[in-house]
């Protein structure tokens, strides 16, 4: 959870004492740390800064508070992009190196094999040509205006207490023991709860690695995959479709997201170059 803070203003001056008056050592400890707290704290560093979360809910106007949402998550979006997308490149080059020559260095190969580990495929083997397809479906970015308008589905444009208080942009349910939130209208007999994260950048890498590696998003991934062979670029709107198991209104869920994308299209695509429309 994220713990508010009070700005310096907020806090009351320290007493001012009258000359002559002693005192005593435990008093003029408490004076001094009393003084401490209240003289300037560092400076935010650019990483701090990038990751707190602004305060959506005070925007002047609907527009104004879509486009501030949308100018946070997309660099964010972007970034985790980019690090799948080099991923994918390295994988789509040892696919055709090994296509040549029948081999990979043993380097390669446990990069391969961790990679693999990492998008939760438990085995590897050069050999198949479905090994390689199956980790390239995992392998893939996910279409920024997608998970930009979940977010903003599932946040509330970032004014949920989820989003204030742990950063959960994108409403993932949770069964751990790690940083979560309990909602305050779960249904009698649930025990999910909504995980938590410390950044931006970690709450939009679990989405993506959810999108990528959970059986409830397959057709999605098959999809997005099929776009691929067909030299298409990424269709946001169509791989919706594969969202259904998303949220537990189904249909519902998915033509929200499309209705979403279809009203918002000015802030998703606002400030994004024409190489990162995909």
């Amino acid at each position: 959870m994220v713990a508010r803070v009070l700005p310096d203003s907020s806090r009351k001056p320290a007493r001012r004492l009258r000359p002559g008056i002693g005192l005593r050592r435990g008093t003029l400890l408490a004076l001094l740390l009393l003084a401490a707290s209240c003289g300037e704290r560092a400076p935010e560093t650019e990483t701090e800064a990038r990751d707190r979360l602004p305060d959506f809910a005070a925007a002047r106007s609907v527009r104004e508070r879509k486009q501030r949402f949308c100018d946070f998550l997309r660099p964010h979006i972007q970034a985790e992009n980019a690090r799948i997308t080099a991923q994918r490149e390295r994988l789509l080059r040892l696919q055709g190196a090994y296509q040549e020559q029948a081999a990979l260095g043993v380097r390669d190969r446990r990069w391969i094999e961790k990679l693999a580990h990492r998008y939760d495929l438990p085995s590897f083997d050069p050999r198949q040509a479905e090994s390689w397809q199956r980790l390239l479906r995992r392998v893939d970015v996910i279409p920024l205006p997608l998970a930009m308008m979940q977010a903003a589905n599932e946040s509330a444009w970032g004014t949920s207490r989820m989003a204030r208080e742990g950063l959960a942009l994108f409403g993932q349910w949770y069964y751990g023991d790690g940083p979560a939130l309990t909602p305050r209208r779960r249904d009698p007999g649930q025990q999910h709860r909504v995980k938590a994260f410390a950044t931006a950048r970690d709450a939009v890498r679990s989405y993506m690695r959810n999108l990528n590696t959970h059986a409830a998003y397959r057709e999605l991934r098959l999809m997005r995959q099929r776009q691929r062979l067909l030299g298409e670029t990424l269709d946001s709107f169509r791989l919706a479709a594969g969202l259904v198991r998303y949220s537990a209104r189904g249909n519902a869920y998915v033509r929200e997201i499309r209705q979403m994308l279809r009203a918002n299209a000015r802030y998703i695509r606002s400030g994004e170059s024409a190489a990162e429309k995909t």
